[in-house]
């Protein structure tokens, strides 16, 4: 583990857990591989994006709550 990868100290390690369909896991990993990505530098990559307001992140998050609203309002 290199010192960035490192947590604070005093930082307590905790687990971020979902579950999917196994067609969309399978899409994941193959992009993933095709990104050269791990599946936990994909999840940090984001959840930093999204707690440091990444204006890219934050557009795609609205198209998809709007995409959201308007599928279940159908």
């Amino acid at each position: 583990m290199t010192e960035e990868q490192k947590p604070p100290q005093g930082a307590v390690p905790c687990k971020i857990c979902f579950e999917t369909i196994d067609g969309e896991y399978a899409r994941l990993m193959i992009k993933l591989r095709h990104e050269e990505l791990t599946k936990k530098e994909f999840f940090i990559a984001i959840i930093k994006g999204f707690l440091e307001d990444e204006p890219n992140l934050k557009q795609f998050l609205k198209s998809y709550r709007d995409w959201e609203t308007d599928r279940k309002s159908t």
